[in-house]
């Protein structure tokens, strides 16, 4: 049965509501309530199951967090780079966590985390890696047993795409469209679900498995909160605690697509996001971020401590960034746009076009600078569209930019026109500017301050 979203928005707009129900007789689903503080962190949702509630630092770092399943709030506290101090933790120079009230932790050189030990009994499980750092094995251990209890093993192809798993004595293949699994084989290469996503990484339609067909219903964050039948019966429903831990989870498909949107392994409690992987329990990543001082000073951090808000689906720029960057293009376009309409190339060929740093422009310089800008964020919008647009689902993750932004930075210059010789020299303004229809169509954009600067 078809189901259809509704979405509102604040005037700044961020997400207030999101309500899913079946299309036919508008039986509500699920529908979840955003509020938010006045540097737009979210401070409470409310759903079927009652209201959640968070408060930050002044850092825009998650402290607390209350769900009405859990019988006491959530509390986190945080040293200056983000690393947990909460339960005990304890972390090296590196930003590794070596130690907390329940585990000890040990690393290879790389920055990968290969042992986690259970401080109560010594049992304790090994992860291994290849020369790409990608986890490829995970073993469980009972103390003093060199033997492993279980054996989970991954593969990847050449883009880094997970393609096969091994766990509990049960192969799962993977084919991909783009970064979304298309199809799902087991290990003799029968079909067993096939996969429909919408236009943005982390967004599941639809999962077919037999002659079933399920759907998949979405939060703000982009959480799987339920599957419905054809019928609309709910199938599957999902509740999380503020970090991705799965407090309830009835109904028995499976199917891998969870918190975020993202694949859970229920063999390790690991959650797949692609480049690496992540450990709910404790809110880090159990690799650095391959993209190194990129993504700031703490290598191992999960969505900036503000799990509500963010999300990281590919394991690298968290959203923060990416709000960073979509604001800097912004920028850019606007001082572009402001020297395309002073652009004179009649002017620009005798020179002398006033520059922002107080000097003044050679014969066609000014025709130059806007092509160095022009190129400039002709590199933000690739770096946007790769690491930040596709990641879009109907939540927090920023949205594609709007076309004109594209338009202004690829529109051609009109050539400059330099003075003949043995002619008059052509100067002074010309009657009209080469762009004149550019502040109708935009109008040079103002914005808030980030939320959190990476």
């Amino acid at each position: 049965m078809r189901s259809k979203v509704g979405l509102s928005y604040d005037p700044a707009s961020q997400v207030t509501s999101i309500l899913h129900q079946l299309t036919a007789n508008s039986t509500q689903i699920n529908k979840a309530d955003y509020l938010y503080n006045g540097v737009g962190n979210r401070t409470s949702l409310t759903d079927r199951r009652g209201s959640q509630t968070f408060g930050y630092d002044n850092l825009d770092r998650l402290t607390s967090a209350s769900h009405p399943m859990l019988a006491t709030p959530q509390s986190f506290a945080y040293d200056p780079v983000g690393n947990r101090t909460t339960n005990n933790s304890t972390v090296n120079a590196g930003n590794q966590l070596t130690a907390d009230a329940t585990h000890n932790y040990a690393y290879d050189d790389n920055g990968n985390l290969t042992r986690k030990t259970l401080l109560a009994t010594g049992n304790y499980t090994q992860y291994t890696y290849d020369a790409e750092n990608k986890l490829t094995k995970v073993e469980e251990f009972a103390a003093g047993n060199p033997t492993a209890i279980t054996t989970s093993s991954y593969r990847y192809d050449g883009l880094g795409r997970r393609i096969e798993k091994v766990a509990n004595g049960q192969t799962k293949r993977y084919v991909y469209d783009g970064e979304d699994i298309l199809f799902e084989y087991d290990g003799s290469n029968l079909l067993e679900a096939r996969y429909t996503h919408g236009p943005g990484i982390d967004e599941p339609i639809a999962v077919t498995k037999g002659s079933s067909t399920y759907f998949y219903h979405q939060d703000g964050l982009g959480s799987v909160t339920d599957l419905t039948d054809s019928a609309g019966a709910t199938a599957k429903s999902y509740a999380y605690d503020a970090y991705g831990n799965v407090l309830e989870s009835p109904g028995t498909i499976d199917q891998p697509y969870t918190y975020t949107g993202r694949e859970l392994d229920q063999e390790t409690g690991l959650y797949y996001y692609r480049a690496r992987y992540y450990d709910s329990t404790t809110g880090r990543f159990l690799q650095k971020d391959p993209v190194g001082l990129k993504a700031g000073p703490n290598g191992y951090w999960y969505a900036n401590a503000n799990p509500v808000f963010f999300v990281d689906p590919f394991g690298l720029m968290s959203r923060a960034q990416c709000d960073e960057l979509r604001a800097r293009i912004f920028r850019k376009v606007g001082d572009l746009i402001d020297d395309l309409i002073r652009y004179d190339p009649v002017a620009d060929g005798i020179g002398g076009h006033p520059t922002r740093g107080g000097k003044k422009t050679s014969p066609g310089g000014h025709h130059n600078e806007i092509q160095q800008r022009q190129r400039g964020i002709g590199k933000d919008l690739a770096k946007y569209a790769k690491e930040c647009t596709k990641r879009c689902n109907d939540g927090p993750p920023p949205p594609p930019l709007p076309e004109w932004v594209e338009e202004v930075a690829t529109r051609p210059i009109p050539d400059v026109v330099y003075p003949v010789p043995q002619g008059p020299m052509l100067m002074g303004p010309v009657d009209s500017v080469p762009f004149p229809e550019l502040p109708e169509f935009m109008v040079r954009p103002t914005f808030p301050r980030p939320l959190i600067i990476p």
